[in-house]
């Protein structure tokens, strides 16, 4: 573990974790809390193993997932249920806007996440084109880089299925970009969450990077 961490610090790589969505920090089921704690832990515990510097640089990115038994108190209680977290931990979890019409805007997670506990908010493209829908691109992207205190910004940008294939979810990840992502000027890292993965990527740069 040390050896990959230090290639990876070597090489100028940036890594990050997004724990599966049964983590749910701000569940109303206490054992669902206690094994989302242990679970997020052990990704911590990974990240120490290889030597690598317990900031948001590499960050350990999750959602609040649940809006039980309604999006204020659900988010009282991430905010609570962090404090819990070993301190390695603490220092790398960020949140994700929702891909729901019905969950977490970048706006919301700002008000109800960020201001309480000081956590930089990951923006995600495809998130906010299907998710609530209370600011423009422009600013839920920016107010998701104002969260960041100095370390570069990372945001996650996918393109709908529904282009590749017909009837499936609108949020649902295809196998490559299809559009440039849109910066309105700032600078940030962007993590693709395409299915081809590096092959998404090399051909992204083809196209967009010239």
């Amino acid at each position: 573990m040390k050896d990959i961490g230090e290639y990876v610090i070597s090489e100028n790589i940036r890594v990050s974790f997004h724990p599966g969505s049964f983590n749910v920090l701000a569940s109303e089921n206490n054992h669902v809390v206690e094994k989302t704690i242990d679970e997020l832990n052990k990704h911590a515990e990974i990240f120490d193993l290889m030597g690598i510097p317990a900031n948001h640089y590499y960050p350990i990115n999750i959602h609040v997932s649940t809006t039980k038994p309604n999006h204020e108190e659900a988010m009282q209680r991430f905010c609570r249920n962090y404090q819990r977290l070993s301190d390695t931990c603490k220092a790398r979890l960020t949140v994700e806007n929702d891909d729901s019409e019905n969950r977490y805007s970048v706006k919301m997670l700002y008000a109800g996440v960020h201001l309480k506990i000081g956590i930089p908010i990951v923006f995600d493209q495809l998130h906010f084109m299907c998710g609530p829908q209370d600011q423009t691109n422009q600013e839920a992207l920016e107010l998701a880089l104002s969260t960041w205190n100095g370390i570069t910004p990372l945001t996650h940008m996918s393109s709908s299925k529904l282009i590749e294939v017909a009837g499936v979810r609108r949020s649902a990840h295809a196998d490559f970009i299809y559009e440039e992502i849109p910066t309105f000027g700032n600078k940030f890292d962007t993590e693709l969450e395409c299915k081809q993965k590096d092959l998404a990527a090399l051909r992204y740069f083809e196209k967009y990077q010239k």
